[in-house]
């Protein structure tokens, strides 16, 4: 199944790579740079044998790069960002808190679906590839006065995991892009994250499914490469 997965990483990378270098060179091509953040709720369809992790809410700033290719039929993009995802049960007698850090590196490539005259929609999906720095665990059980503690912290880089994300998205140009070289545009994105079964911390048997979803946004600066020039 890893063998499987890896040939598929590496077919995806470079089918992509072959869009991106020959693709624009005869099409009108839009480079999008852009800064946002997104808010994702984590669902888990059936808890580990053992909650080492119990993750809830995935916060994830980034910075973003987009290809529009094809008079911006296409798209190809890369974002990098910043994952702080918490876990969080304050009930009566019980208290528990998770703390996971982490980095992300997405690789993705879409269509366009609808172009309007100031705005388009657009899905795209690829591999997020997330490595965990730092991991933090709190709990608390019994009454106030007599509770019994346990914690643990982790400082340590851990291995890189690959996982599967699907993200539509409206973006709305701001400033009118006529004849401009460059524009400011808004996207407002719901995104998913498929997470892939994998060990946990201190936790030895591989982890159960995953799902992330929510809502992100983003301030784009578009770029208007020269018609029939290439990349730029």
């Amino acid at each position: 199944m890893l063998r499987n997965r890896s040939i598929m990483q590496k077919l995806f990378g470079i089918g992509l790579l072959l869009l991106t270098a020959i693709a624009p060179l005869w099409s009108q091509v839009y480079h999008d740079l852009g800064i946002g953040f997104s808010g994702l709720r984590i669902w888990e369809p059936s808890k580990p044998r053992a909650l080492n992790e119990d993750l809830d809410y995935y916060w994830n700033p980034q910075v973003s790069y987009q290809l529009h290719f094809l008079e911006e039929r296409l798209v190809t993009g890369l974002e990098f960002g910043w994952v702080y995802a918490k876990g969080l049960k304050d009930e009566e007698n019980f208290f528990r808190e998770d703390i996971q850090k982490s980095i992300n590196l997405d690789i993705e490539a879409g269509v366009n679906l609808f172009k309007f005259k100031n705005s388009l929609l657009q899905w795209r999906a690829g591999v997020r590839l997330t490595r965990t720095y730092y991991f933090s665990n709190f709990m608390a059980a019994g009454e106030e006065n007599n509770a019994a503690t346990s914690s643990v912290e982790i400082a340590r880089w851990r291995e890189v995991k690959y996982d599967l994300t699907s993200v539509i998205s409206y973006q709305l140009d701001l400033l009118d892009r006529r004849n401009k070289a460059a524009t400011l545009a808004l996207r407002i994105s719901l995104e998913s994250i498929y997470f892939f079964p994998g060990t946990r911390v201190f936790e030895p048997f591989p982890s159960k499914r995953r799902i992330a979803m929510g809502p992100s946004a983003s301030l784009i600066l578009r770029i208007k490469g020269k018609r029939n020039r290439g990349l730029f």
